[in-house]
């Protein structure tokens, strides 16, 4: 009966913080960003050139084949150089650091209330046999 209230009540805030979160301004800058990195076809196959790249490289470095492995080093540093060339780029990765802190505050916040909720609902049935 008291995990009803409890779950309740943290749905009522949780509901309330997703609204929130969908009307900052940092979340809506994000999506656009998003959408539009999304939506660049040259970004998008660079992106999956230096993937492509990696796991040959890491294939390469396994087996212990040096000269493979400077040639893919070359070959990401340079695609890197033309990855950062987007800087909107940044600006997405950075605001996706910003959201993942706010979102990691709120489950603190969020877990410590619970907690105390928890706890006040215990005192109460140990209080009231």
């Amino acid at each position: 009966k008291n995990m009803v209230f409890i779950g309740r009540s943290s749905l009522k805030s949780l509901d309330a913080f997703k609204e929130a979160l969908k009307e900052h301004p940092s979340i809506k800058r994000f999506q656009e960003l998003e959408t539009f990195l999304n939506n660049d076809s040259k970004l998008q196959t660079l992106i999956l050139n230096m993937k492509d790249i990696q796991k040959e490289y890491v294939h390469a470095k396994t087996f212990q084949q040096k000269d493979n492995e400077v040639f893919l080093s070359e070959k990401l540093i340079q695609i890197q150089k033309q990855v950062d060339q987007y800087p909107l780029l940044s600006e997405y990765l950075e605001l996706q650091h910003q959201i993942n802190d706010m979102l990691q505050d709120f489950v603190h916040i969020f877990e410590d209330e619970l907690e105390k909720e928890l706890q006040m609902l215990n005192n109460m049935e140990s209080n009231h046999p």
